[in-house]
């Protein structure tokens, strides 16, 4: 933490992302968890430099941020359950911050053009070592990292040490596995936008390692979502060319030639396949089933408090106490739309649709950014289906938000060249064709 308040520019968002991917959200300092403190820590360090009052002033969704924020006080303050000071204040910081709070601090530590490509060796490092022992984790068929850090800071192994139906799922310095398959995908959309930055050699093989963690990941979730992200930016970037149909087919020849010839790809594969086709009667895990029990437990819960919710943590702290949640059909709150119906209710519901369109709407409206635009469109819808899908567990929140709002400071601060390149050509192109008559 304290490297990060006293760093700037790259260093300091290096610091902040070894923070993010070697340490779990899991561990905590009471009352507050790692992802909050390390986010703080950014948050005092732009103030510290003198950056944040110009940040805050350029950054395009203060005004949602501030509204989500209000509405999490509110969603405390209307919590008929008792709690200390502390913890009242430790609720709405615990929630705000590695989920909304991250998007301000991606923006904001992209202090220029040079930050975010600069950062990429750096961050290729990163993802370098996670892939490695991502294979070792699958070698020894356990991750004693992992194991380490739940014993060090919470006295007991983690879930994903024992519950592995499907055989071992790597999940490498992250919590959990079906997180980490999503966060390769996002890993390797990010280095193919850094490619003119990194080697050919060091590119193509980091691409490699990303999607084939992903794979060892065997989450269908993830592999949805990754499937989501490519066709997303492929369809706004390319559009329906020949380019786009080489680029379909030789992802289809890849994956066909990886199925047959590596199984942990045909096992992650095939519970995909299971999904489409019998809804997850086959795998074990989340199903549709499951899912439209969920859907309609949390409805009835909704009722009851329908504005502000039933507090955060209800599922863990009361329902899962008072109820058998297997009999009521909500297992756990596997997916983002549950807690917003549950938890923080329809005020919440409004504030974060209008943050997750205003962001749709921004990149959308700047895609003269070759390439980054599309991807930022892309990053955002597939980071909603993943989240809808699976929840907000594994601190995927913090890690999207925060990948979402640096490509954001990246398009906003391209887009006024881009476009007097493209103004300086045509003049140009103008002028050499008066020429000519």
């Amino acid at each position: 933490m304290l490297m990060i308040i006293i760093s700037k520019d790259t260093k300091r968002l290096v610091w902040l992302m070894a923070g993010i991917f070697f340490l779990n959200d899991t561990i905590s300092i009471q009352p507050f968890n790692s992802y909050t403190l390390l986010l703080t820590a950014a948050f005092c360090s732009f103030a510290l430099h003198g950056e944040l009052k110009r940040t805050w002033k350029e950054f395009p969704f203060k005004w949602v941020l501030l509204v989500i924020l209000v509405i999490h006080i509110l969603v405390v303050q209307f919590d008929e359950r008792y709690f200390p000071p502390l913890t009242y204040m430790s609720r709405i910081f615990n929630n705000f911050v590695p989920r909304f709070l991250a998007l301000f601090v991606g923006y904001a530590i992209i202090t220029s053009t040079n930050v975010w490509r600069k950062s990429a060796k750096h961050l290729a490092w990163i993802f370098l070592i996670m892939c490695i022992y991502g294979f070792i984790t699958f070698a020894l068929q356990g991750n004693p990292y992992d194991d380490m850090l739940h014993m060090a800071f919470g006295g007991e192994e983690g879930i994903w040490a024992n519950v592995q139906e499907r055989g071992y799922r790597v999940f490498s310095t992250l919590n959990n596995p079906i997180v980490y398959g999503y966060v390769m995908f996002l890993a390797a959309s990010y280095l193919y936008l850094q490619k003119k930055v990194l080697s050919k050699n060091v590119y193509y093989a980091l691409l490699l390692l990303t999607v084939l963690n992903a794979f060892l990941a065997n989450s269908r979730t993830g592999l949805v979502a990754g499937a989501l992200l490519t066709a997303i930016y492929a369809l706004i970037e390319y559009r329906f060319s020949v380019r786009i149909l080489g680029f379909a087919a030789s992802i289809v020849i890849v994956t066909l030639v990886l199925y047959q010839f590596v199984p942990f790809v045909q096992n992650a594969a095939d519970s995909v396949l299971d999904i489409v086709f019998t809804g997850g009667e086959n795998t074990s895990g989340s199903n549709v089933e499951l899912k439209e029990n969920q859907w309609e437990t949390s409805l009835l819960f909704f009722y009851l408090h329908p504005y502000f919710g039933n507090g955060f943590n209800y599922f863990h702290e009361t329902i899962s106490q008072q109820y058998d949640t297997a009999e009521i059909g909500l297992f756990g709150l596997e997916g983002y739309e549950y807690k917003l119906l549950v938890e923080e209710g329809l005020f919440m519901i409004i504030a974060v649709i209008w943050l997750f369109v205003s962001l749709i709407v921004f990149f959308f409206k700047r895609l003269e950014v070759k390439r980054f635009s599309s991807m930022g469109i892309a990053w955002i819808i597939s980071f909603l289906f993943f989240i809808n899908g699976t929840g907000t567990y594994g601190g995927i929140f913090t890690i999207g938000m925060l990948f979402i709002g640096m490509l954001l400071k990246y398009v906003q601060i391209e887009k006024p060249r881009v476009i007097n390149k493209k103004n300086k050509h045509r003049a140009l192109l103008k002028e050499s064709v008066t020429h000519a008559k």
